[in-house]
């Protein structure tokens, strides 16, 4: 006669806690092989990175963009809880140092991810989305951190003001830095800071001047 199936409430909560933690290491060894340099990591990579079999990571996820998406989101969830605003009471020079150093930071944080995002060729909805929301997060940040210094620009101007500087400290931008220009993270800095200066430099001095 065999032998009765385990089962009830403790049983399945061990099969969901054993999900939940070979879901958790797919998602961790997809993400340390990006960091890595592998910018479109395998199946069998990830399998064997994650210790479990290619038939388990398609449990998780029905595709790797699938898995991709999973990453990212968890990515931008982890930035957003560890992320310290800078202090948009600040006096301006220490304001826009300490900004300067914060937002290159994060940027070179997401390079990999954001890299391998470039090569997805048709990327779902749910990556879209989370990529979306990041940018959302970091234009409301930029605009919070020089907010004094905007107000001060004529109101014709401002909107285009605030399209600059949001552009300016994207992740874009230091790309273009790091990637195109080749500047060390040093040089690349101390560019993206005469940038966002040149841009808020007039409605600076205008600030300057009245006091």
């Amino acid at each position: 006669m065999a032998a009765p199936v385990p089962s009830g409430p403790g049983v399945e909560d061990g099969r969901h806690e054993r999900g939940r933690a070979s879901r958790e290491r797919v998602v961790i060894a997809f993400h340390e092989l990006i960091n890595e340099g592998v910018m479109e990591p395998s199946v069998d990579a990830v399998s064997e990175r994650a210790q479990v079999s290619r038939r388990l990571v398609f449990n998780h996820f029905a595709s790797l963009d699938n898995l991709f998406a999973a990453v990212l989101e968890r990515q931008i969830e982890t930035i957003r809880t560890v992320y310290v605003p800078v202090d948009a009471a600040l006096h301006y020079p220490d304001r826009l140092r300490e900004f300067v150093r914060t937002r290159s930071a994060l940027h070179e944080r997401v390079t990999p991810m954001r890299r391998a995002s470039l090569l997805r060729v048709h990327p779902l909805t749910l990556l879209t989305d989370a990529l979306s929301s990041m940018r959302v997060f970091m234009r409301y940040d930029v605009l919070r951190v020089f907010a004094t210094e905007l107000a001060l620009a004529p109101s014709r101007q401002r909107d285009a003001q605030k399209n600059a500087l949001s552009a300016c400290a994207a992740w874009s931008y230091w790309r273009a830095l790091r990637d195109e220009q080749g500047l060390d993270e040093e040089d690349a800095r101390q560019a993206l800071t005469l940038a966002i200066h040149a841009l808020l430099r007039s409605a600076h001095e205008t600030a300057l001047g009245a006091r």
